[in-house]
């Protein structure tokens, strides 16, 4: 700037001068968000197999498997554990019965869903060895003795992009210096949801009118994939730096003015706002595991042929992406700018302006594969801001 004045009074007179306003500086750009964590996969499931002999017993059950385990900012976002392949126990009329399945055979839901999504997986349905014969499986007529796949995780939400400004002439501080208008930065994105784990596959399970075979167990469900941490927002770049012939602040109101008279006030260029930061991309979720298999062609009867597989374990849903930041707002250019308790415009009267230079350029607002930030506005410009 030219001149500088703070709370001065009407001892000073300002007269005759040539009063250029120097150039303002670009404004700095915002930092760009960080990405967010990608999610962490589910194990598999443990494989169905025939009982080691007649009577199937808790050596003969299996996990499922682990769901991927992460959290982000506190919030747990795993995925659901796989459900247990346990002994069978089918009823006797197999094909018409519905089968009340105990809870560790579900999948249990994985972490950070909400109301919707990332459910575990139903088990499967028992099969039965002598229902119609001692060398045929029957299962239900309704429900599958495979165990049902997880639900998959919620995607998260993209943050906000960042916002223009205002006031665009920017504030006083109480000291009597110029700030110029904050563009607001993005907003993170949230978390995914964690998949949720498959169901165990149903088992074989023989007559007692039956004296060959022996019991299957089906395969245990695997594990749900987490969820992605979120992208984090970019920075709002910041404002241009101004340009002022004469600059004046009054914390209060004097007896009297300073006087102006017969000056020639030329402005200079007001600063380029900076560009905003890019927002983070939101990490990807992880993948589910697969069930165990059914062991289907292997082994002996009845697990080589009517042998059950677990459900898959679904997917983590993807982090949101953090919004770009504002670019920042361009740099004023007056000839001159005064606040606090300013006196009125007549006060500049018998001056001269010249124009000069201009207001600066806003800033690019800051990309993002989710919203992206707004670009920033051009500065004002004038004679005078009275």
């Amino acid at each position: 700037m030219g001149i500088y004045l703070l709370d001065a009074g009407g001892g000073l007179t300002i007269s005759n001068n040539a009063i250029f306003g120097g150039n303002g500086a670009n404004g700095t750009n915002g930092s760009n968000g960080a990405s967010g964590a990608n999610g962490t996969d589910g194990t598999s499931g443990v494989a169905g197999k025939n009982a080691g002999s007649s009577t199937c017993g808790a050596g003969d059950e299996a996990l499922g498997g682990g769901g991927g385990s992460l959290s982000c900012g506190g919030i747990s976002t795993s995925g659901g554990d796989g459900g247990k392949r346990i002994c069978p126990d089918a009823p006797s009329d197999v094909q018409n019965t519905d089968q009340t399945s105990l809870s560790d055979e579900f999948g249990s839901s994985g972490g950070n869903n909400g109301l919707s999504g990332g459910g575990g997986g139903f088990a499967g349905f028992d099969s039965l060895v002598g229902y119609t014969s001692c060398t045929v499986c029957s299962s239900n007529k309704t429900w599958q003795t495979d165990g049902y796949d997880g639900g998959e995780g919620n995607q998260g939400e993209n943050g906000n992009g960042g916002n223009t400004v205002s006031p665009l002439n920017g504030t006083f501080t109480t000291e009597g210096r110029w700030e110029g208008p904050q563009s607001s930065s993005g907003s993170d994105g949230t978390a995914g949801g964690g998949g949720g784990g498959g169901g165990a596959g149903g088992g074989v399970d023989i007559s007692v009118n039956c004296t060959t075979g022996t019991p299957a167990v089906g395969g245990s469900g695997g594990g749900g994939g987490s969820g992605g941490c979120p992208g984090i927002a970019g920075a709002s770049g910041g404002a241009g730096g101004s340009s002022f012939g004469i600059f004046a602040w009054w914390s209060s109101t004097p007896d009297s003015y300073p006087v102006f008279t017969q000056n020639i006030i030329t402005r200079g260029s007001g600063g380029q706002g900076g560009n905003g930061g890019a927002g983070g991309v939101g990490g990807g979720g992880g993948a589910g595991g697969a069930g165990g298999i059914s062991g289907q062609g292997t082994g002996t009867f009845p697990v080589v042929y009517c042998g059950a597989s677990g459900g898959y374990g679904g997917n983590g849903g993807n982090g949101g992406n953090g919004g770009g930041g504002s670019g920042g707002a361009g740099g004023l250019s007056f000839g001159a700018f005064m606040g606090g308790t300013p006196p009125t415009n007549s006060a500049l009267d018998s001056n001269s302006f010249t124009g000069g230079g201009a207001p600066g350029g806003g800033g690019v607002g800051g990309a993002s594969y989710g919203n992206a930030g707004a670009d920033g506005l051009t500065g004002n410009s004038g004679d005078s801001n009275l």
